[in-house]
């Protein structure tokens, strides 16, 4: 708490202090965690929902961690996915997931489509699986169409997009994407994802065998 008091020209350290409220359970640090929040640094807002969704403080949680998701720090999607299940909040958590699939950057997009794919086969909720599918093809071409895939730290990554893609593929046992799944595999420069490719295109054609049987 102290450091969220003196140290707020120093966006490293508030973020560490903030991550680590969160964990500890102090729900004392709510109030100090509201005045940073506002400070205009992303990575601080991130952490400060992140810490907010730790100590049970749902409605400042869920803005920052949709304004986190939508600048492309998937973290943020995967902390509302990983803990709304079973909560009272569910709902927003599924609002803001399927909001996700209207952003900019693809990473976000494509890990939103896995989630709620995920969601719908478990039967949690019912989602249009054929447009999921189609707009997860659709990214996977705009990708492989680039000569040089862009790779971050953070955020706008086309190689965590396509692995994504080739996880929510194989989730719908999607017979559509093996072409793409192939063109994956020989892009040069995804060559890393080539053997993940060729087995969830194994993993398809064999549960498609299966099924005509």
């Amino acid at each position: 708490i102290k450091v969220l008091e003196t140290k707020r020209k120093y966006p490293t350290a508030l973020a560490g202090a903030a991550e680590a409220l969160g964990m500890s359970g102090n729900k004392n640090a709510i109030p100090f965690l509201r005045d940073v929040a506002k400070i205009p640094d992303g990575d601080v807002r991130f952490k400060a929902g992140r810490a907010f969704l730790l100590l049970g403080d749902i409605d400042k949680a869920l803005p920052l961690l949709d304004e986190a998701t939508k600048e492309g720090k998937t973290a943020a999607l995967g902390d509302i996915f990983h803990n709304m299940q079973g909560k009272t909040w569910e709902q927003k958590g599924i609002n803001l997931i399927r909001k996700a699939l209207t952003y900019k950057n693809n990473e976000s997009r494509t890990l939103a489509a896995l989630f709620l794919i995920g969601l719908a086969k478990k039967g949690i909720l019912n989602e249009d699986l054929p447009k999921l599918e189609d707009m997860l093809i659709q990214i996977s071409e705009e990708i492989l169409a680039k000569t040089k895939l862009a790779a971050s730290s953070y955020g706008y990554s086309d190689y965590r997009a396509l692995e994504s893609v080739m996880l929510a593929f194989e989730e719908l046992e999607s017979k559509k994407a093996i072409p793409i799944l192939k063109r994956i595999a020989a892009h040069p420069e995804a060559s890393y994802l080539d053997t993940r490719a060729n087995d969830t295109v194994k993993h398809i054609e064999s549960s498609s065998g299966r099924k005509s049987q």
